[in-house]
C-alpha cells in the first residue's frame, strides 16, 4: 500500500515496522515530527526527555536491555548529545540503537548551520542518507540491521528539505523484534593481542576466562598456577612462563587478602605490558592505598593502629576485621542505617580482644553481640573517650582498629571526619 508521507513521517513509519520499542528524543526542527509521528503507534513507547543527552542515554540503556530504540533531535543537538554518542561507539549496543540527526542548511528554523557527518567520521560510527521518503522508512530498517550485525549505534542525516518533502511511501506490517538475553562481556572489544587479568578463584570469571579471544592472565589467592600470578605461604609469585619472586606480603603497607589480590591484579597488569619487576616491586611497596580505608596510622608502645573510618556499613567492615594479622581493640558504632551486625560479629573470628562502642547503635550492636555469644565489649560516651580507652586495652603487637560499621552522622559530618579526628587523638597519644 502506498501513502503520501513526509520525510519524517515515513522515517517514524520505519521505526514502527523495524520493531522499535522506545523512542527518547529533544524536538527541535527540522526533526520534531518523527517522534510526533511513532508516539501514535501503540507498541511503540516514546518520550520527550529533557535534553538531547538524556535522550541519547535513555536509547542507549534500552538497546543495552535488548530493545530497539531510537532517539532523535536537531543538528545542534547533536553537540549535547555528542558524549553518550562516543561512549556507544566503544562500547557497543545490544538492541539496534538508530539516531537521526536533522540537519538545516540554509538555516530555515536554525541559528546556524553543521554538517552532522563529522560526528560519524569522529565517532566511527556508520551514516546513513535517505533522498525521499521512502527511503527514509527504508534506511530506518536497515539501520537496525547494520546496528545488530555491527554492534554499532547507527546515524540516520536528514535534511529540511527531505524532512519536510512529501512523496510516495510504500508501507508493510510491523515485524516484531525479540528482545536478545543480555550478556556481560567485558572483553568483548579485545582480540588475542590484548590480555584480559581474572580472579581464579571466582568460578564465574574463571569460566568466563575460557570464551573469551583476549590472552588470560590469572591471579590466585589459593594455589599455585601454572600461569599468572599467586600467592604461596605469603610469596607473590608470577609465571609467565618462567618464576619470578615479586615480594613477600609482607613487605606491603596494606592488609588483608582482599588487598593482596587487588595487589597481584596490577602486578599482572603491569609485568604483561613489559614494565621491569623491580620497578612494580618499588612501586607496590611504597603503595599505601587509600585514606580513611584499612589505613595505616602510627605504631606506639608497640601497637599499630589502622583508621578504617569507611567502613560505614557491616559489609565493608568486615573487610577490615579480616585484614588484620594480630589481635585487635576494635572501635565500632554510629549512626543507625538499619543494619543487621550479627554477620559482621561472627566475622571476628577471635581476632577481636575487646570491642569499644560509641553513637545510636552501641546497644544495637552489643544486642547482636550477645545472640552471637561474644560478650568482651565495652560502652563509651564520646568519641576521644573510645580512643584513648583502645589505647590504654591494647598491649604490645596488638592493634587498634577503628572500622565502625556505621556512617559518621550524628557525631561527625561525614567519615573522612571521624577518620582525621581518630588519627588526630591517636598522633597526640
Amino acid at each position: 500500500m502506498k501513502k503520501l508521507m513526509l520525510g519524517n513521517e515515513a522515517f517514524a513509519r520505519g521505526l514502527y515496522e523495524a520493531g522499535c520499542k522506545v523512542v527518547s528524543s529533544y524536538p527541535g526542527t527540522p526533526s520534531t515530527e518523527i517522534t510526533e509521528a511513532v508516539a501514535k503507534y501503540d507498541e511503540v513507547y516514546a518520550e520527550w526527555a529533557p535534553n538531547e543527552k538524556v535522550a541519547m542515554e535513555v536509547a542507549l540503556g534500552a538497546s543495552i536491555g535488548g530493545a530497539r530504540s531510537f532517539c532523535g533531535m536537531k543538528h545542534v543537538g547533536l553537540n549535547v548529545a555528542a558524549d553518550p554518542l562516543f561512549t556507544a561507539s566503544y562500547t557497543g549496543v545490544n538492541g539496534g540503537m538508530v539516531l537521526a540527526v536533522a540537519d538545516d542548511p540554509g538555516m530555515h528554523s536554525s541559528q546556524n548551520e553543521q554538517d552532522s557527518r563529522h560526528y560519524a567520521i569522529g565517532a566511527k560510527v556508520p551514516m546513513l542518507e535517505p533522498s525521499d521518503s521512502q527511503e527514509c522508512k527504508d534506511y530506518a530498517k536497515l539501520a537496525y540491521e547494520i546496528s545488530e550485525k555491527f554492534d554499532t549505534p547507527v546515524i540516520l542525516r536528514l535534511t529540511t528539505r527531505v524532512s519536510h518533502s512529501q512523496s510516495a511511501v510504500t508501507t508493510a506490517d510491523r515485524i516484531p523484534h525479540t528482545i536478545p538475553e543480555y550478556k556481560k562481556n567485558i572483553a568483548k572489544n579485545q582480540t588475542a593481542e590484548d590480555y584480559c587479568i581474572l580472579n581464579y578463584e571466582d568460578e564465574r570469571t574463571r569460566e568466563f576466562g575460557e570464551h573469551i579471544d583476549a590472552q588470560v592472565i590469572y591471579f590466585s589467592s589459593r594455589q599455585k598456577l601454572e600461569k599468572g600470578i599467586y600467592l604461596d605461604n605469603g610469596n607473590m609469585i608470577y609465571k609467565n612462563p618462567e618464576e619470578v619472586l615479586v615480594c613477600n606480603v609482607d613487605e606491603l603497607q596494606l592488609l588483608g587478602m582482599h588487598n593482596y589480590e587487588n595487589y597481584m591484579a596490577a602486578v599482572a597488569m603491569a609485568a604483561v605490558y613489559g614494565v621491569p619487576m623491580d620497578i612494580i616491586r618499588k612501586v607496590i611497596r611504597a603503595f599505601k592505598g587509600v585514606e580513611h580505608r584499612i589505613e595505616y596510622v602510627t605504631e606506639k608502645n608497640g601497637v599499630v593502629y589502622y583508621n578504617d573510618s569507611k567502613g560505614t556499613n557491616p559489609d565493608a567492615a568486615i573487610k577490615g576485621i579480616q585484614a588484620m594479622n594480630r589481635r585487635t581493640v576494635l572501635l565500632g558504632g554510629g549512626y543507625d542505617k538499619g543494619s543487621e551486625f550479627t554477620e559482621w560479629i561472627n566475622a571476628f573470628d577471635g581476632k577481636v580482644k575487646k570491642l569499644i562502642l560509641i553513637g545510636a547503635t552501641k546497644e544495637k550492636i552489643a544486642a547482636d553481640a550477645e545472640k552471637c555469644g561474644f560478650h568482651d565489649y565495652v560502652f563509651a560516651d564520646t568519641f576521644e573517650e573510645a580512643v584513648l580507652l583502645a589505647a590504654k586495652t591494647a598491649e604490645s603487637g596488638e592493634a587498634v582498629l577503628l572500622s565502625p560499621a556505621c556512617a559518621s552522622w550524628g557525631m561527625f559530618p561525614n567519615y573522612e571526619v571521624r577518620g582525621d579526628e581518630f588519627k588526630r587523638i591517636v598522633n597526640s597519644l
